[in-house]
């Protein structure tokens, strides 16, 4: 049971960033456009107001996706309670992996 609460704390990890960050970045965004913190791409960095939108959306985005995945990841962890230490883990890292994969796309 150990196991399962460990992946359990993983796998929820994820999504409280992203409604932590999306949440700071619709509320406290970086003020003065910069390369070293924020959205920073060629097009939200163009002027101000592409800096602010981008923050306010990338914020939105990311806090109702990271209260979706919350559901999401629950269910597939509760799928497998009670299992063999070997499935949990695995439906762990396929869990965590799909996060990883997401963002890099």
């Amino acid at each position: 049971m150990a196991t399962w609460y460990y992946m359990l704390i993983l796998v929820l990890l994820m999504p409280l960033f992203m409604i932590g960050f999306g949440w700071m970045f619709m509320t406290n965004a970086p003020k003065d456009i910069n390369t070293s913190f924020g959205y920073r791409t060629k097009r939200s960095m163009k002027n101000q107001d592409t800096w602010d939108f981008a923050h306010m959306h990338f914020g939105k985005t990311w806090f109702v996706c990271g209260i979706v995945l919350i559901p999401a990841s629950l269910v597939l962890m509760f799928l497998v309670m009670g299992r063999e230490a070997d499935v949990i883990r695995t439906t762990g890292f396929i869990i965590l992996a799909r996060f990883f994969l997401q963002k890099l796309h």
